[in-house]
């Protein structure tokens, strides 16, 4: 007896030791926040794929910073494009228009935004550690910092929506932060803002309607502008749209719910007004200065202004099991990212809420006297379904062409709009559990296994190939023991218990996709960047460089030290360049597009095609000495020796060798 009091006592003062840290976790959650992020841009972390240029230069991979997982090749978005024009700006002296990319006059705000010392960098807050810190520093600055901020805000959120209920709101916010789509797209498009000020803007405007003090109530209008701004701003349209419907739909639901909780007067109407002010106030000017761009960008080949009308899209809607072991085994070429969404067990948080509905409405009807009245319907639950149901439709069976444009979904293919729609979903789930209690365990118990063995089946047939044996068991007992622990939590029986598989799910499926990197020696520290840096510094800034005759991503490295790169990746073309050796224009279809270029060079007797398109972003550019003069360039990265190319009026000059890489200086 003696010994099992002691053993209650120990337990008893664990848990409120537990309790006690928990809460003051909670409590200093920000400061700890901005400490873990000074750490780690101290430390120069990151998940950046950076040390892939180790494969480009021909060098050991082991010491080019990756301290745990690995970098991957298939993340070229971000290793070879987003990060090398951050690190060009250092170059530029962060210039909204800078004419190292594509070795001309770049719009470097607008698409790929980077950053810039311009007043529009307010609006790109992740973006300020560049303009601070050291390149290495500012790269983990924008790296953590989006990490920890969308970690915090979907955790509020969540607060928001789940009745406060703490450990519930924390695994939702894990499940977003480390979700499989999210670390698959992080660094890129912009995903991961937009899920910050969607949900943040939700969170201000529960705020709004819970504040009656009007001056509290312009400060929130006003930052919802800045946030509406700022999602604006990121300008990728494909998820822009789906995700704007998916938090209108939240929005909705959550105005319906609190509206009677505050206090709405005329003065409200005033305080929107001077909100859309401020927003056509903050966003037309930067649009007019960008408007060139846009316009080039909306009248390219590639990806052009899209005209998508949905569909086809019901099987990857059952992917959250297959995301588990993409992290280990990637698909073939870029199916990977393009097949991975939120954890989010769909259809389980629709039968959830359905079922959440059906029981309220039974206990409406139950109550016969007294004046009492049962629960009223969720709001909430409904505009969620609502949601749920306008961008399934359009993903599963897509949407006349008229009604897409109508409702701007034509910006968006279906591929892209299915990130949104499983973002719902996870929502949806989240919230449904919030709201079940008292579920009777035999029969939840039962619908557990029943789901468990047909969503695990789905996915076996979607993807027989990819599901082992092993596979099909580890993922029955995933969600069957996902679905037993909601059953404990509505029954208050462990709360504990579905954190810890969120966290699981989360860790496995989303933060090994990326590695834990140090610093950026792999670019600072090469010869071959010096030496680019060296020509650049002491002959010419202005001259104008080329990369040819070795992998096509190789045409983004000398933008890094400062080199005008002509065929560093044209994220928008310059028409005039190419169409000077294109005189009849009849391959305008192939370089008019967003393109990687790569570029071989061929003698003054070929005969054959100039451009080439290999793929939907990338063409070849086959060149002759004639037109390198054409074209100004005066210095040539090239994987191959190339004096063989010098005529009587053009000399290739080889000033310098380095691990298979000549540099040439042309003389005309």
């Amino acid at each position: 007896m003696l010994e099992e009091k002691e053993s209650r006592n120990k337990n008893s003062m664990i848990k409120n030791l537990t309790m006690k840290a928990g809460d003051l976790i909670y409590r200093r959650r920000y400061l700890l926040a901005v400490l873990v992020l000074v750490m780690c841009f101290v430390l120069e972390l990151s998940g950046s794929s950076v040390a892939m240029w180790a494969d480009e230069l021909h060098v050991p991979k082991e010491d080019a910073g990756d301290i745990l997982g690995y970098s991957r090749q298939v993340r070229s978005d971000e290793w070879n494009v987003s990060t090398p024009f951050a690190l060009s700006q250092y170059q530029s002296g962060f210039s909204y228009f800078s004419d190292i990319v594509r070795g001309d006059e770049t719009d470097m705000y607008i698409v790929y935004g980077q950053p810039v010392s311009y007043y529009t960098v307010l609006f790109r807050p992740f973006h300020w550690g560049y303009l601070f810190l050291s390149p290495a520093k500012g790269l983990s600055f924008y790296w953590c910092s989006r990490f920890i901020v969308l970690l915090l805000v979907s955790f509020e959120l969540g607060m928001c929506l789940f009745n406060r209920k703490k450990l519930l709101s924390l695994s939702y916010a894990v499940m977003m932060a480390a979700a499989p789509v999210v670390q698959w797209w992080f660094a890129i498009n912009g995903l991961v803002e937009m899920l910050i000020y969607g949900q943040l803007a939700v969170v201000v405007a529960v705020l709004y309607m819970k504040d009656t003090k009007y001056l509290h109530r312009i400060a929130y209008g006003a930052l919802l502008s800045v946030l509406a701004t700022a999602y604006v701003l990121l300008f990728y349209p494909a998820w822009q749209v789906p995700f704007v419907y998916a938090f209108l739909f939240l929005l909705i639901g959550v105005v319906v719910r609190d509206y009677k909780k505050g206090t709405f007067t005329k003065k409200d109407w005033g305080v929107l007004g001077i909100s859309v002010g401020l927003f056509a106030a903050e966003l037309l000017p930067i649009l007019w200065k960008s408007k060139d761009t846009i316009k080039a960008v909306l009248n390219t080949a590639y990806p052009g202004s899209r005209t998508e009308t949905g569909g086809g899209m019901l099987r990857v809607m059952f992917n959250s099991l297959t995301c588990l072991w993409l992290p280990f085994e990637e698909l073939a070429g870029n199916e990977t990212v393009n097949e991975c969404f939120f954890f989010s067990l769909f259809p389980l948080g629709i039968i959830l809420a359905v079922y959440l509905l059906i029981k309220t409405k039974r206990e409406r009807m139950s109550v016969r006297t007294g004046g009492k009245t049962g629960r009223k319907t969720d709001p909430v639950l409904v505009s969620l379904l609502l949601g749920i149901a306008f961008l399934g439709s359009y993903g599963i069976f897509g949407w006349p062409k008229v009604l897409s444009k109508v409702t701007l979904m034509s910006f968006s293919q279906s591929g892209r709009e299915v990130i949104a729609f499983t973002w719902l979903n996870l929502l949806i789930l989240m919230y449904a559990i919030s709201r079940m209690e008292k579920v009777k365990p035999a029969r939840f118990l039962l619908f557990s296994a029943a789901f468990s063995v047909g969503i695990v089946y789905v996915q076996n047939y979607i993807r027989d190939e990819y599901f082992t044996a092993q596979r099909v068991y580890i993922a029955l007992i995933l969600v069957f023991a996902m679905c037993a622990s909601i059953l404990l939590q509505a029954n208050r029986k462990n709360t504990w218990l579905f954190f810890l598989l969120c966290t699981g799910v989360s860790a496995t499926a989303g933060m090994t996709v990326n590695p834990v990197h140090r610093g950026l020696t792999i670019i600072y520290e090469n010869d071959l960047y010096k030496e680019i840096e060296r020509i650049v510094d002491d002959e010419s800034k202005d001259a104008l460089w080329m990369v040819c005759n070795t992998n096509y991503s190789m045409g983004n490295f000398p933008i890094m030290a400062g080199a005008r790169t002509i065929n560093s990746t044209n994220v928008y073309p310059n028409l005039e360049r190419w169409q000077s050796i294109d005189n009849d224009g009849e391959n305008d279809e192939i370089y008019n597009r967003y393109a990687h270029i790569w570029a071989q060079t061929v003698s003054s007797d070929f005969d054959g095609d100039t451009f080439e398109l290999v793929y939907a972003d990338l063409f070849q550019l086959n060149i002759t000495p004639e037109m390198m003069r054409e074209l100004d360039v005066k210095y040539v990265l090239s994987g191959t020796q190339l004096e063989s190319l010098s005529t009587d009026e053009i000399t290739f000059e080889n000033i310098y060798w380095w691990n298979g890489f000549y540099i040439y200086r042309l003389d005309y």
